[in-house]
């Protein structure tokens, strides 16, 4: 398959130039659909290394590698306003939740028999907008910290405390969604809401790669606002 073949060229390139990063303009042999799919296993593939990285333990010449690789071929080449820092990207996927959070509070008062149908297709969009964000998030593992922490208005860059409470916000706005809908059954809604979850466990996974100050932030942030 040329998936196969590229990749195989991949990891010949890794072995054979181990100074060089990922081969120049893959990303554009790649369609969107394949390009994520890929950057997606080796995230996966990377997550122990990448978190080991990130507590400042050696990885070896190899992983380093891999972790070039991985940069080279799946941070956005431009990033435009709604990805140019982590809060941008939240701050964006928060403002498409929250077009859906009037639609999902009106079906909710409807009739009981329309409800199960309805939320579970509102709630997978809510899914793949949670999903949309936790590739967002995963763009910046390596990123500089300008960047990581960049003020989406332009102004003075976020302190770790001012963006952990943008993130924690939108957690909360995702906790609000998912508590105004806890009396619904159905299995598009239940496969919805678990793969919600995932996501939300992916982004806290990915946010403690990116910056260990961060993730603890939000999860005392958010054991605090739960007691």
């Amino acid at each position: 398959m040329r998936f196969n073949y590229i990749f195989s060229l991949v990891a010949l390139a890794s072995f054979a130039v181990p100074s060089l990063t990922a081969p120049i303009g893959l990303n554009l042999a790649l369609n969107p659909e394949e390009l994520q799919i890929e950057c997606d296993k080796t995230y996966t593939e990377l997550e122990d290394i990448l978190s080991r990285k990130n507590l400042g333990l050696p990885v070896g010449a190899e992983a380093e590698v891999k972790i070039a690789n991985l940069k080279a071929l799946c941070t956005p080449k431009e990033r435009i306003e709604s990805n140019s820092s982590v809060a941008a990207v939240v701050l964006d996927a928060q403002s498409k939740l929250d077009t859906l959070k009037p639609k999902i509070q009106a079906v909710m008062t409807g009739p009981i028999g329309s409800i199960e149908k309805k939320i579970g297709e509102l709630m997978t969009e809510v899914h793949t907008q949670v999903s949309q964000l936790n590739v967002g998030i995963r763009s910046f593992i390596g990123a500089e910290p300008s960047v990581v922490y960049g003020n989406p208005t332009g102004g003075t860059q976020l302190t770790t405390d001012g963006l952990t409470k943008i993130v924690h916000n939108l957690f909360s706005h995702i906790s609000e969604l998912e508590l105004t809908v806890k009396d619904v059954s159905g299995y598009a809604f239940t496969s919805a809401q678990q793969n919600i979850r995932k996501d939300v466990l992916a982004i806290k996974k990915t946010l403690g790669i990116i910056s260990s100050e961060l993730a603890d932030g939000v999860a005392n942030m958010m054991l605090k606002t739960s007691m």
